[in-house]
C-alpha cells in the first residue's frame, strides 16, 4: 500500500478518535475505485457505510452532489491535487445534516457548486447540525448566497483547518459562513481571492466562531468586511494574516452588543483600515501589529513584493496531512463554553 494512502487511513481513524475520546467500533476502510463506477455508487456507497468506516477515493473527477453520513469519513488518497467532487454548476459538492465530529472530510479539491438563490448556501460543503472535521481541501470556484465555500446553519460545531478557498463568490461570506448559532473553528487556512456583498472572506451571524491563524489575503467585500464580517457575533480572531482585502475595511462588525475579541492578527494594507462599522482599530492593542507579510512560495523562498498580492496558491505551504493542536481545541472550546456555545 503506497505511504501517502496508508497515512490517510489513519487520518481518518485517528483523528475520530483523538476527538472523541476512544476508538470507532469494527471500523471499515473501503476504496472507492474510481470516477468510472458513478454517481449512483459513491452516492450508495456513503449511504450504505457505517458509522466509524472511511471511504477512499481514487483519483480523478467524481461529478454531482452527495450527500454524507454521520461517522463516515470521506478522503482522497492521493489529495486535493488529484482528487475532485465536481458539482459541474448544479447545487452543492457535499452535504450534511447531524453529522458528528467522527467525520472527517479530507484531501479533496470540492469546486463548481451553485446556491446563489437567497438563503441558500454552502457550494462546497452545506452543514446544518453538524460538527465534523474538514480538512487539507481546496474549495474553488462556488457560487453561493451564504458561505459558497463552507455553509454552516444552526448548531454546528466543525473544525474547518488546513484548507485552501479561493476564488468562491457570495453574498454574505465570500468562502466560509456561519449562521444562527453557529462555532466553527476556523484553524490556519488560506483565505484568498474570494468576494461578497459582506465579508469576502468569513462572514458570522448570530454565531460564535473561533478565527486562528489563517491568512487572508486579497479578499472583497462591496459592503463591509474585505476580510470577515461579523453580525451579533462575539468572534474571537487570533493570529491572522489579514492582508491586501478590499472592501471598507479588513474586518466589520455591525453592532457593539457582541463585539469581537482581536489578539496578535498582523494587519497590512487593507482597504479602508483594520476596523470597520462599530469595531474599534485593535492594531496596537492586544499584540495586534501593522506590519507587511512575508510570504513563502511552496519552495520556501520568499515572494518579491509585487507577486504578494498576486501570489495564489503559492501562499499556501505546510504539511499535508497536518493536525490542530490539542491547546488550539482546548482554546476553541473555552471560548465556547465561555459565551454558552459548546
Amino acid at each position: 500500500m503506497p505511504r501517502r494512502a496508508a497515512i490517510l487511513m489513519f487520518l481518518a481513524v485517528g483523528l475520530a478518535c483523538g476527538l472523541t475520546g476512544g476508538p470507532a467500533a469494527a471500523a471499515r476502510i473501503d476504496t472507492f475505485p474510481s470516477p468510472a463506477d458513478s454517481v449512483q455508487g459513491l452516492a450508495a456507497r456513503l449511504q450504505s457505510a457505517a458509522p466509524g468506516d472511511t471511504l477512499l477515493l481514487n483519483p480523478g473527477t467524481y461529478r454531482g452532489s452527495f450527500t454524507l453520513r454521520s461517522g463516515v469519513s470521506l478522503i482522497g488518497i492521493a489529495g486535493p491535487d488529484s482528487t475532485i467532487i465536481d458539482a459541474a454548476g448544479d447545487r452543492y459538492c457535499l452535504f450534511g445534516r447531524g453529522i458528528d465530529s467522527t467525520t472527517t472530510i479530507a484531501g479533496l479539491t470540492l469546486q463548481n457548486g451553485r446556491r446563489p438563490h437567497a438563503n441558500s448556501g454552502g457550494g462546497g460543503i452545506y452543514l446544518h447540525r453538524s460538527s465534523p472535521l474538514i480538512i487539507n481541501n481546496v474549495f474553488r470556484d462556488h457560487l453561493g448566497y451564504l458561505g459558497p465555500g463552507v455553509y454552516t446553519n444552526y448548531d454546528c460545531r466543525p473544525v474547518i483547518a488546513f484548507n485552501v478557498f479561493r476564488d468562491n463568490e457570495g453574498y454574505l461570506g465570500g468562502a466560509i459562513s456561519a449562521y444562527q448559532d453557529c462555532a466553527p473553528l476556523v484553524y490556519n487556512n488560506l483565505i484568498f481571492d474570494n468576494s461578497a456583498v459582506s465579508g469576502g472572506g468569513i462572514l458570522a451571524l448570530n454565531s460564535c466562531p473561533v478565527i486562528y491563524a489563517n491568512t487572508i489575503v486579497g479578499n472583497a467585500a462591496s459592503s463591509g468586511g474585505g476580510g470577515i464580517y461579523c453580525d451579533s457575533s462575539p468572534a474571537l480572531i487570533v493570529e491572522n494574516v489579514l492582508a491586501y482585502n478590499r472592501g471598507e475595511s479588513a474586518v466589520f462588525q455591525l453592532d457593539d452588543d457582541a463585539p469581537a475579541t482581536f489578539r496578535g492578527n498582523q494587519v497590512w494594507e487593507n482597504e479602508g483600515g483594520a476596523a470597520g462599522g462599530v469595531c474599534s482599530d485593535y492594531v496596537g492593542t492586544d499584540g495586534n501589529i501593522r506590519r507587511r507579510p512575508r510570504f513563502l512560495d511552496r519552495e520556501g523562498q520568499h515572494l518579491l513584493p509585487e507577486e504578494e498580492a498576486q501570489a495564489g496558491a503559492r501562499l499556501w505551504r505546510g504539511d499535508p496531512l497536518p493536525e490542530v493542536p490539542d491547546s488550539v481545541l482546548v482554546l476553541w472550546r473555552d471560548w465556547l463554553r465561555s459565551h454558552d456555545a459548546d
